[in-house]
């Protein structure tokens, strides 16, 4: 009954992932196209594309990515935990293993196509930047490229939302998929690419839409991760009030 159910879920996950290559290859070629245009017509748009082609669209739809990025994260879960159950049928592990796979894949499909979702969105209103500039240019005859081929899912022409919150670490700043905050158990685990110093002191940063947020947490275990060079750290607060707990969360869940 698992491996049917495995089997179903990896069959949707493989055609999720094709449709999300398939949306990054349109953005990416349009872009491309607009920019290719521009500079045949001479028409100046500045950074109107930046961030849209040369293969940063292809880098979000990149879920291993986001897989690879979490991995730290889950030697910081393992070290949490005193014991385990030792004792495993080999069938069943097998199959434990399949399904974290599956899990991990189906909540980087999620943050891929928010983020792709949004590069839609830049890439409409980036469109209509370049047309009034070419119509300001006395070039409104010449028609740069369209979105008359639609990807695998609607583009929403609206403008893009305000700029993300920002956290760091210390000196790290930490991305999406890089901490998890856990209330209950009051601790923090992130992946950060300088190990700092077990028992020190360490100051977590944030920029959020309520203002500054400046919350000491101190350093209880670092594991070394062979993932991209960062390490798994397991963080506890510091004289914290429950407002710091709801403000940092808010804040997280924003990046």
């Amino acid at each position: 009954m698992l491996d049917a159910r495995l089997r179903g879920r990896e069959t949707s996950l493989h055609a999720q992932r094709f449709a999300l290559d398939e949306r990054a290859a349109w953005i990416e070629g349009l872009a491309g196209g607009l920019e290719r245009w521009a500079e045949q017509s001479q028409v100046a748009i500045g950074d109107t594309l930046t961030g849209l082609g040369g293969g940063a669209a292809a880098q979000e739809a990149d879920v291993d990515a986001y897989v690879q990025r979490s991995a730290t994260l889950a030697l910081a879960r393992a070290a949490m935990v005193a014991t385990r159950e030792e004792l495993m049928a080999r069938r069943r592990a097998q199959q434990e293993r399949r399904e974290r796979e599956v899990e991990a894949l189906e909540a980087a499909l999620v943050r891929a196509d928010v983020r792709l979702s949004a590069r839609e969105k830049l890439l409409a209103v980036a469109l209509r930047e370049v047309e009034a500039k070419a119509a300001a240019t006395g070039m409104a005859s010449v028609r740069p490229p369209s979105l008359l081929a639609t990807p695998p899912s609607e583009v929403a022409f609206t403008p893009a939302g305000p700029g993300r919150c920002r956290l760091r670490l210390g000196k790290t700043r930490l991305l999406r998929g890089a901490i998890e905050v856990d209330a209950a158990s009051r601790t923090l685990l992130a992946s950060v690419d300088a190990s700092p110093q077990v028992g020190a002191t360490v100051e977590l940063e944030g920029e959020a839409e309520d203002g500054p947020l400046a919350l000491p947490v101190i350093v209880r275990r670092v594991l070394p991760a062979g993932t991209e060079g960062q390490h798994a750290v397991v963080l506890a607060p510091s004289g914290w009030s429950q407002q710091d707990w709801r403000r940092l969360e808010r804040l997280v869940a924003a990046l």
